[in-house]
């Protein structure tokens, strides 16, 4: 017989309220950022969806997965998303856009894509 998660049945937004609870006292104690938050508030957005019943067509699900930043002067969030419109796992890409200075950093990007553009670029588009 398998062990299952951690046993907190009380489920918010994807999260066990443990987890929750776990991750702000963490992330409180080392100024981390929870980008999705920084950026879309209370939306919903869920990272991971159960193959049974459906969920994904549902909307149902958690969210488990998360890009976190240092809160700093010199780094800004400028965009978070979570890609629920790609398939083939049970989790979602998550992802992050930072602005360094004049610069864009961009976490969570595809192979193709390079870690920081060009100053020109990242103004350009």
């Amino acid at each position: 017989k398998g062990m299952r998660g951690g046993g907190d049945t009380d489920k918010t937004e994807g999260a066990s309220t443990k987890l929750a609870r776990g991750t702000t006292e963490n992330t409180a104690s080392v100024s981390l950022l929870d980008t999705f938050r920084v950026v879309h508030g209370d939306a919903r957005g869920y990272t991971w969806y159960s193959y049974r019943g459906g969920a994904r067509n549902k909307n149902r699900g958690w969210r488990i997965d998360y890009v976190l930043a240092s809160d700093s002067e010199k780094l800004t969030v400028h965009d978070a998303y979570i890609r629920g419109d790609i398939g083939g796992s049970d989790h979602c890409p998550v992802g992050a856009v930072f602005r360094v200075g004049e610069c864009l950093r961009v976490a969570g990007r595809t192979a193709e894509e390079p870690a920081v553009r060009s100053c020109d670029e990242s103004m350009a588009g």
